[in-house]
């Protein structure tokens, strides 16, 4: 509790100062970010991309940011939550027919078993393994199909979890673009606030979950 208390102090500090910097700075970040051309980016290119690149590995943050700068708060989310799907139903298939295979024949070459998570347990592992911090958005995509989930289970963690996660930073590059300091300060200041507990958030729910184990062996 301490560690998380002493983070979210740390978060609120950082953006209160990153707030101060940009209102010093306004006029000359204003002509610095009005040079960027990204209002001349056509829309088509900008959707096909998105719904593309994160398949392939490519971070799927700087696009989110980039949607909310070419078509704002509004449009720019409905565009990233419309089209995450996309990302879900190849990630899932390229796993199940093509990464699974691969995984199961390395298993059976070191005579080990692929290890599966209980059907009763899949749903709960799922959000918290999209929420958790460290691996890539496309990662998750990839590697949450391999605990061997359905894919309607896998489909719902994931498009649920990372739409939710994909909404701020949408919101941030609109705010970003259009220079609206409370809207922006207030999205920066509820970003660090979420990494900042995220992970005590997961390990909680770790905790809970092996105290759970050990009533049920009991």
């Amino acid at each position: 509790m301490p560690n998380t208390t002493k983070k979210i102090s740390f978060s609120l500090l950082a953006a209160l100062i990153l707030s101060a910097i940009v209102y010093f700075l306004y006029p000359e970040l204003t002509r610095l970010w009005q040079s960027v051309e990204i209002q001349e980016l056509h829309p088509a290119g900008l959707l096909v991309a998105y719904a593309i690149l994160p398949v392939l590995g490519f971070p799927i943050l700087p696009l989110l940011i980039i949607l909310g700068i070419r078509f704002g708060s509004v449009c720019g989310n409905l565009a990233a939550v419309v089209i995450m799907p996309v990302h879900m139903v190849i990630s899932f298939y390229i796993t199940k027919i093509w990464l699974f295979r691969l995984v199961k024949w390395i298993a059976h070459k070191r005579a080990v078993e692929v290890p599966k998570v209980p059907a009763a347990h899949q749903m709960k592992f799922g959000f918290m393994f999209m929420i958790a911090p460290g691996l890539s958005y496309a990662l998750k995509n990839y590697l949450l199909p391999l605990s061997g989930i359905g894919f309607l289970d896998f489909f719902l963690c994931a498009w649920l979890s990372q739409a939710a996660l994909a909404v701020p930073f949408v919101i941030l590059g609109d705010a970003a673009f259009k220079w609206v300091i409370p809207v922006l300060t207030g999205m920066l200041v509820v970003l660090m606030l979420f990494f900042a507990v995220r992970k005590n958030v997961v390990s909680l729910s770790n905790t809970w979950q092996n105290k759970g184990d050990v009533e049920d062996d009991i």
